[in-house]
């Protein structure tokens, strides 16, 4: 490093690569099909790969031909399905202290599949988040999918009963109960259940949307 910086300069790089330095990662790519793209907070991109380290303020992007498991540090995992955009907004974890407990994810379109780690199973209850353009999961320990369709963007999927997929959020939960909320109401789904949200309140629905492969368990070592 350059001797004759400014001393205010300086002070600043220390506190910048002191910072960079004590950055704890939340997770990393456990596995990874086609391309990844992580966004950082600052606009920089990176080009991720399998064992790349994933941090709070990332979005991470697949194309349509792309996904990816990503494992927490709490032993949670998230797969992103093609086509999608998720960002991790907070991710706060030490394993010996649960009330510093905290994650806040995004999915801002197309889909995924969560299988909640500690975070979602200790401590408390508001915890841990799942939010969505137009909806909140909150969860106590579950597996459960979501897709977000925007402007025709899930053409040619279907739900389980062959019903072309609406715009708006689906859930699918495969075990636990998530409650799916957002300003006009909210609905507890339980394990094999759906829901749906559109423009206005979450319904429970009876016929919704289970991606290929949703019943494999996307939990990675």
């Amino acid at each position: 490093m350059p001797k004759n910086l400014p001393a205010s300069l300086l002070a600043a790089v220390w506190l910048a690569m002191a910072g960079a330095a004590h950055a704890t990662p939340a997770g990393h790519v456990a596995a990874l099909s086609g391309t990844l793209l992580a966004v950082k907070q600052d606009g920089r991109t990176r080009v991720l790969g399998v064992g790349s380290s994933i941090e709070a303020g990332d979005t991470l992007m697949t194309d349509s031909a792309s996904t990816a498991h990503l494992r927490f540090s709490d032993g949670g995992s998230v797969q992103v399905r093609a086509d999608s955009q998720f960002r991790i907004e907070r991710y706060d974890f030490a394993q010996g202290e649960p009330g510093g407990d905290s994650a806040i994810m995004v999915l801002i379109r197309g889909g995924l599949r969560a299988v909640t780690g500690l975070i979602g199973k200790r401590g408390r209850a508001a915890a841990y988040s799942m939010r969505a353009p137009n909806a909140t999961i909150g969860i106590r320990g579950t597996d459960f999918g979501l897709q977000q369709c925007v402007a025709g963007s899930c053409a040619g999927k279907k739900t389980v009963g062959g019903a072309p997929l609406a715009d708006g959020l689906h859930v699918e939960v495969s075990d636990g109960t998530i409650v799916v909320g957002n300003d006009a109401g909210s609905v507890e789904v339980s394990a094999g259940g759906f829901a749906y949200v559109g423009t206005g309140a979450p319904l429970v629905v009876s016929d919704g949307y289970r991606a290929p492969g949703s019943g494999v368990e996307c939990v990675l070592d």
